[in-house]
């Protein structure tokens, strides 16, 4: 049995180990595009110094975060190898198996489009910002134990007490976690309420066009790893998007 029956034969047995591993190698190597492009110039030159990849220009030295790849690989393997599969599945058993149905290839592309793209998209944007939390502190505050406010703490709260000078700042003691969770949601629905849209209308200029190539032509086992080769693009702009 040659190496391609081998694999074929992996993917029809094994098909979300088969795309989760496809899934974060394509999540990976998009985020990694998307952190090299902006910094290519002429005089650019890759290198490994120190354990480490350096993009070397004539600007700065810029160290690519493999860290933050290999997060965004890791949701790669899970929609890809989970999510994606199953979808495909799902509209088959919705729409019909036939590869050659125009009702059903349509239907199926619909659905791909109003359902899984903002699906999905919204899904990224989210995991940017929490994989952001992880880096930085969204609300800092002298007081590390938990609160004696026996309340609901919303933002408005914290700032109305931060902004009361008959309270010193000692004093105020709210619960670190609920603040930083009132932070991320907030984050979360402006990021989605400001780039969902433009990112849904780029979509909607290149998706079409690969699904009907995938459910006309692609057997349902390798259509998540059909979908990852464009992926690999695709998801250097979201990348890009999800950092601007």
């Amino acid at each position: 049995m040659g190496i391609y029956s081998r694999i074929g034969a992996f993917y029809r047995k094994y098909p979300k180990v088969a795309n989760a591993i496809t899934g974060f190698g394509i999540f990976s190597s998009g985020d990694i595009l998307s952190q090299i492009i902006p910094q290519v110039d002429h005089n650019t030159k890759l290198i490994f110094d120190n354990n480490r990849f350096k993009i070397i220009n004539k600007n700065n030295d810029f160290i690519i975060d493999m860290k933050r790849a290999m997060s965004y690989g890791i949701l790669g393997s899970v929609m890809n190898g989970i999510v994606l599969t199953g979808w495909y599945k799902m509209l088959d058993v919705s729409f019909g198996s036939s590869m050659i149905s125009k009702y059903g290839i349509c239907s199926k592309m619909i659905a791909d489009q109003l359902i899984y793209a903002p699906l999905s998209i919204g899904i990224y944007f989210s995991y940017t910002i929490m994989l952001a939390k992880n880096k930085e502190e969204i609300y800092q505050t002298n007081c590390d134990q938990s609160a004696y406010h026996p309340q609901t703490v919303t933002m408005d709260m914290v700032q109305e007490l931060n902004n009361n000078p008959n309270i010193p700042s000692e004093m105020i003691k709210i619960p670190q976690s609920t603040v930083r969770n009132n932070q991320l949601f907030n984050q979360i629905v402006s990021k989605i309420e400001i780039d969902m849209l433009p990112t849904w209308a780029a979509d909607c200029c290149v998706w079409p066009f690969a699904n009907y190539i995938n459910f006309r032509y692609i057997p349902l086992p390798f259509r998540p790893t059909f979908v990852g080769l464009i992926q690999i693009c695709w998801q250097s702009y979201l990348s890009y998007r999800s950092h601007r």
